[in-house]
């Protein structure tokens, strides 16, 4: 799994990067996932496909003299997906063609897009959203450093006061959310 995304991603882009530098110019679009964000039972996918999020916002900022380096995540689906019940089922009519995706990437490959750089985009039939860079949410402070103990005890009244297990659906707009 590693091999065929992250090291696929990486020698591809080794390689367009050594002709950006050469001709001074050029544009590379890395395919993530919404998997990366987290899918149960998908654990070595994930982590391929968000590793490129990272790559992708590396190497953009190491080119920017030479051109831009951005990520899509296609939102996929297929009819076999596995689903809790049937009313999550997609349907052949929802599941993204390329056609939903290749307007997006020409654009980021064009010109006009010079200014986009380091970014992450979703792109599903007529929807196209920006990711923003992961924010900290909330910061723990005290002078000096924080003991095991004192976190066991601050952190579940604090920052992780609203944490739960349960982790958000991946793909919450397939069932009207």
């Amino acid at each position: 799994m590693l091999k065929t995304h992250l090291y696929g991603t990486f020698y591809c882009t080794r390689a367009a990067t050594a002709l950006m530098k050469e001709q001074g110019y050029g544009r590379i679009v890395n395919t993530a996932s919404h998997i990366g964000l987290g899918f149960k039972g998908q654990a070595t996918y994930s982590t391929a496909k968000e590793a490129i999020v990272g790559f992708t916002r590396t190497v953009a900022r190491d080119m920017a003299d030479y051109g831009t380096c951005n990520a899509i995540r296609p939102i996929a689906a297929w009819r076999g997906a596995t689903v809790r019940d049937e009313s999550e089922r997609i349907s052949e009519l929802e599941v993204n063609q390329p056609e939903d995706i290749a307007a997006l990437v020409v654009y980021l490959c064009s010109e006009k897009a010079d200014n986009i750089n380091g970014c992450i985009f979703e792109v599903w039939r007529g929807h196209v959203g920006i990711f923003a860079d992961p924010p900290v949410e909330q910061i723990l402070w005290k002078d000096g450093r924080w003991t095991p103990e004192e976190l066991a005890e601050t952190m579940p009244q604090t920052i992780t006061k609203d944490k739960t297990r349960a982790l958000i659906s991946t793909f919450p707009f397939f069932r009207g959310e």
